[in-house]
């Protein structure tokens, strides 16, 4: 993973966490002002919607600057920021040219935003994320920068290269994989796996046990299939 992968999202959370937290403080503080905004925008019970509006706000802000339930964060502030954008942002009913494309401006500077909400809402919030710590990088926050590459070894005696977190791979379910050692498959000419050199030594004895049950399945089918031909002969 290449650095500005890893540190684009992080910047990106930072930013938008800092633009929906200087908003909400700034609807905050001019309470009395945005609630006429609402009112003259024919919104009803402005003062109830503009305090959920703020601590949604707040709320989402603080998830994204932490990469905590960023998703969640992200899909409030991206229904917040488009209902305010169709609501009060409306440059259709202007008839001043000025004007217009004044609002028009704001509009499409709150669509530019709500992209990058939906950016994090279906990727996560990258690497550097409490998200990404909790699952240990596979989904809710993205991929682990510091992974390695393994075999993972399934009931049949499969192996498939995976894309592991240090150290050995948490089974997704236990009933059919096992954990493994970090290291690659490279496939010979005639066919067959051949083991190539580790990327990184075991990180603990599960992990080396796991390689000699590698091999000694790899065995186990050699051996059967070479009495198999015997038989036949």
């Amino acid at each position: 993973m290449s650095f500005s992968e890893v540190i684009s999202p992080l910047l990106g959370r930072f930013l938008l966490a800092w633009y929906f937290l200087g908003d909400a403080m700034r609807y905050a503080r001019g309470w009395d002002r945005t609630v006429a905004q609402l009112v003259e925008h024919n919104v009803p019970t402005p003062e109830l919607i503009l305090f959920f509006m703020i601590f949604f706000m707040a709320l989402g802000g603080i998830a994204l600057m932490l990469g905590f339930r960023t998703k969640l964060g992200a899909l409030f502030l991206f229904a917040i920021i488009m209902l305010w954008t169709i609501t009060m942002d409306d440059y259709w009913s202007i008839a001043a040219s000025a004007s217009r494309q004044a609002e028009f401006d704001t509009f499409a500077r709150n669509l530019a935003i709500a992209g990058g909400l939906l950016l994090l809402l279906g990727m996560g919030g990258g690497p550097f994320s409490m998200d990404n710590v909790q699952g240990g990088g596979k989904g809710k926050g993205g991929a682990n920068p510091f992974s390695r590459t393994g075999v993972r070894v399934n009931q049949a005696g499969a192996e498939d290269e995976r894309q592991y977190g240090s150290g050995c791979y948490e089974a997704e379910d236990q009933r059919h994989d096992q954990p493994c050692a970090p290291r690659a498959v490279q496939t010979n000419p005639d066919g067959r796996d051949n083991e190539a050199e580790p990327h990184a030594p075991a990180a603990d004895e599960r992990c080396r046990f796991v390689t000699q049950e590698i091999f000694r399945r790899r065995s186990g089918r050699d051996h059967q299939h070479a009495r198999r031909q015997g038989d036949e002969i």
